[in-house]
């Protein structure tokens, strides 16, 4: 009778170690599955948070075009200091041309705030 509670009281400190073990596999499987779920989740929102030109192309500003110095003789002009998205536009919205220079490029992409940020002013 003695021998029978011992295994028995055995086999209840085993069901009561399976018990933890399966609780916690069950919450480390959750954790995985949310944690894949999560890093999905961010790497789509940072693949939507990319600028892209019109026609599709991401915009990565270490190759963005550097400004031209255009207007020397205009101190603060524009190239020579950035005022405004605004002011930008005024030429590159369209593609303005403006006497003795070339035809203004025109923007390639929705505008972005500070232009500066990837079109770096002339030193």
């Amino acid at each position: 009778h003695l021998i029978m509670q011992m295994n028995r009281r055995k086999c209840m400190v085993l069901n009561h170690q399976m018990s933890k073990l399966t609780v916690i596999f069950i919450l480390l499987f959750i954790f995985t599955i949310v944690g894949i779920i999560s890093v999905n989740h961010f790497n789509e929102f940072d693949e939507k948070s990319i600028p892209k030109s019109y026609n599709g192309v991401e915009l990565i500003p270490k190759y963005a075009p550097n400004l031209n110095p255009l207007f020397i003789e205009i101190k603060n002009g524009p190239h020579q200091q950035y005022i405004n998205e605004e002011s930008c536009l005024k030429c590159h919205q369209m593609g303005a041309k403006i006497d003795g220079l070339p035809k203004a490029p025109k923007i390639a992409h929705i505008p972005q705030q500070m232009c500066v940020v990837c079109h770096l002013l002339p030193q």
